[in-house]
């Protein structure tokens, strides 16, 4: 039987933040799987939010095609980003209407799932080292749209020693570039978020975790703590396989 899964990293990943690519796939190989990291375009979800509809259907139908070739071929696909799984999983069926989109739909998991999932069949490796580690972890917008708002704090709670703060105060403000865009949205924004960030500071965590992208920029600029630091859950994870904390300052 092909263990291969197939990784979708998105632009974030790809143009900015290695590490945490670099972590899904040392995670997987880790529990046996070869990775396969295709070329690959971006998931055309700015184009959507800035109402392209044109441009978005071709620029989405053009990366189901390609990804569609190996969920045809019975490969699993994981994604690290809560946008991008947003667009393959609940966006392109819809968007595109077509047999590809739906397969890679069926096909696609969060990287936290995907494991969490090994892990209730046995077949995770759980060869954690111990980490005595207080972190707050918080949910994206896109991962609660999708019904996944506890997937990777599960994921950091098998990590012995981790003292896990689930922080559930609602959205970042961030938006995605929506909070950039003028300084009237980004003094709104603060407000839509105050309440995580207060939360955060009271937590007072050595470490603060989440999936997103833009909730790491927006965290880290109103929580403004100099000790800690941003880091996606998967980079936790490889961590612990190896023993050591990465931090990332952003």
């Amino acid at each position: 039987m092909d263990n291969t899964v197939v990784y979708y990293h998105g632009c974030f990943v790809n143009y900015l933040e290695h590490e945490t690519g670099t972590a899904v796939v040392d995670v997987l190989e880790k529990n046996g799987f070869k990775v396969e990291v295709p070329e690959l375009i971006c998931c055309s979800f700015p184009l959507l939010r800035s109402g392209d509809l044109a441009k978005a259907r071709k620029r989405a139908a053009r990366l189901t095609d390609t990804l569609a070739v190996f969920a045809a071929r019975g490969f699993d696909i994981v994604y690290s980003c809560p946008t991008c799984g947003y667009a393959l999983k609940e966006v392109f069926p819809v968007l595109l209407e077509t047999e590809s989109a739906r397969l890679v739909a069926e096909k696609t998991s969060l990287i936290s799932t995907y494991l969490l999932d090994l892990h209730k069949r046995g077949e995770l490796s759980v060869e954690f080292k111990r980490m005595s580690l207080r972190v707050a972890y918080h949910t994206p917008c896109h991962l609660r749209s999708q019904q996944l708002s506890t997937a990777s704090a599960d994921m950091l709670s098998l990590i012995p020693g981790v003292e896990l703060r689930h922080v559930e105060r609602g959205c970042c403000g961030m938006g995605g570039t929506w909070a950039l865009e003028s300084r009237q949205r980004s003094e709104l924004s603060e407000k839509v978020g105050t309440q995580l960030f207060e939360e955060i500071i009271k937590v007072n965590p050595q470490l603060i975790s989440t999936d997103c992208a833009g909730c790491q920029i927006q965290i880290a600029r109103y929580t403004d703590q100099s000790g800690n630091r941003m880091i996606h859950p998967i980079r936790v994870l490889a961590g612990a396989y190896s023993g050591s904390c990465p931090r990332m300052a952003i």
